[in-house]
């Protein structure tokens, strides 16, 4: 009897096998943080955020929802339909509208649940750690199980998406190390860690992906011959 052999692949890198070599490492900004440039530099590369007309950054501004929606559809490389209007009625006259609907049809938003988006509110860290984790599936990465760390999480309705964050390294909290901070506005620096991080995650672990299914191709046409004898009894 003949019996296919199958190739198992073992995943050689990581999660977190990403390295800043994979950032861009030249400060275009001279204001930006030296923990924060690779990742700014690379949505910088990608177009989905800018600098200021005066050459700096300003890595301590805040961001609203409606701009979060953009940088999102634009990282993940989403179908912009200018006419589109998402189903938030508060966003559907929105300059960002576009964007807010394709992020909303790709799952990534939800929404406050009453209907609305708030795309002028200041998108919190909270938010936008459940965004870029619903966007990059990164709960398929971590354990099912996390112990929280950070008091100020516990009971969060953001305590899921942010101990995803913690889990892949993408986040280790803020300045002073006991808090997580969810509901303070996320600056642009820190989206674009959040976001960069996440994105080179995702494409570390579909390179990986396609390593293995490329060596079980390979095995595909390779058979053995097994011998056996049937025992009864």
């Amino acid at each position: 009897m003949k019996y296919k052999l199958i190739a198992t692949g073992i995943l050689a890198g990581s999660l977190l096998s990403y390295s800043s070599s994979t950032f861009a490492n030249t400060h275009k900004f001279p204001d930006v943080p030296n923990w924060a440039s690779p990742s700014v530099n690379y949505l910088v590369e990608k177009g989905a955020l800018h600098g200021k007309p005066d050459g700096t950054f300003a890595p301590a501004e805040t961001i609203d929802r409606g701009s979060a929606a953009k940088i999102m559809a634009i990282m993940l490389g989403l179908d912009i339909n200018l006419n589109a209007k998402p189903s938030f009625q508060d966003a559907q006259n929105h300059w960002a509208a576009p964007y807010i609907a394709a992020v909303e049809k790709a799952g990534v938003i939800k929404g406050d649940g009453n209907g609305n988006f708030l795309p002028t509110s200041l998108i919190n860290r909270a938010s936008m750690a459940s965004m870029v984790a619903n966007a990059y599936k990164l709960e398929n990465k971590v354990a099912e199980n996390s112990v929280t760390t950070f008091e100020d999480l516990k009971g969060h309705w953001g305590e899921k998406y942010a101990n995803i964050l913690i889990q892949t390294e993408i986040s280790k909290g803020t300045e002073d190390g006991e808090n997580w901070s969810p509901n303070r506005p996320i600056t642009r620096a820190e989206a674009a860690q959040f976001i960069a991080k996440s994105d080179q995650i995702d494409h570390q672990t579909k390179k990986e992906e396609n390593a293995v299914v490329g060596v079980i191709n390979d095995a595909d046409s390779y058979y053995v011959t097994v011998a056996y004898k049937d025992v009864n009894g």
